[in-house]
């Protein structure tokens, strides 16, 4: 991840409130969707006090805000990011990838118990999987996996009295991180880490809206049949556990 430019800091890589706004509508629009690790409602709200005082913004949540800016640049066009950011894709690129790098950095993701952090760690990877070909993110997917089970998210979070909201975070970010072992192994030729359902007892992510989910709540909300936000990310879950069953069965 680079040096630690513990003496400088990020606040000059912030962009100003109105490209802050432009980057978090593209964000969920192209980006939100199709990585379902976050609850949107709270993230949304995480993100607008953050942005609203970046230079005393919090270590983990200020990786966040890069890997969200990070990750909005990624999914758009030449033509929009100029429009958005007054500069080419590809130098807006290599300052917020710089900008993450420095953030996971300075907020130790070595030696994290910080789910935030975790998740700014895997959103940054997924970005960055459709940009860099080298061996950066499948290496890095298998840091980002151990850490995870140091926090201990391969065990379901239902018997250690949880709330529903965390526990159900817990379970997304998870699976996420099996399907991007699984996806950046797969690219580069080389047998995942995850192969089978036997070294956790992480139960999949319930198929849910985010607007069925609060903070608040005492008891996990009911599934809803048919299609939900989740529905993608819970395909792309069933299909990688076919592929453990019939590509690494002994």
């Amino acid at each position: 991840l680079g040096f630690r430019s513990l003496a400088s800091s990020l606040t000059p890589l912030h962009p100003p409130l109105s490209q802050s706004v432009a980057l978090l509508e593209v964000f969920k629009q192209n980006v939100a969707p199709l990585v379902r690790i976050f609850h949107v409602p709270r993230l949304l709200q995480l993100y607008w006090d953050a942005v609203a005082s970046v230079d005393t913004v919090e270590k983990n949540t200020e990786a966040l805000l890069f890997a969200i800016y990070y990750s909005a640049v990624i999914s758009s066009r030449d033509d929009q990011c100029l429009a958005i950011l007054g500069v080419m894709r590809s130098q807006a690129l290599r300052t917020y990838r710089f900008a993450v790098e420095q953030a996971l950095a300075r907020a130790n993701l070595l030696n994290t118990q910080n789910l935030t952090l975790l998740q700014a760690a895997v959103l940054f990877l997924t970005a960055l999987r459709n940009e860099d070909s080298s061996r950066t993110t499948w290496s890095l997917a298998a840091l980002i996996f151990h850490i995870a089970q140091a926090m201990g998210l391969h065990r379901d979070g239902a018997p250690f009295n949880l709330s529903p909201l965390e526990i159900e975070l817990r379970r997304r970010l998870w699976w996420y991180i099996c399907l991007l072992d699984n996806r950046s192994s797969e690219y580069h030729g080389c047998q995942p880490i995850v192969q089978d359902e036997s070294t956790f007892d992480t139960r999949m992510p319930l198929n849910i809206n985010d607007a069925d989910l609060t903070a608040d709540m005492r008891e996990s909300p009911v599934e809803r049949d048919g299609t939900t936000e989740m529905t993608f990310c819970l395909i792309r879950c069933h299909a990688m556990r076919v592929m453990w069953r019939i590509g690494y069965h002994p």
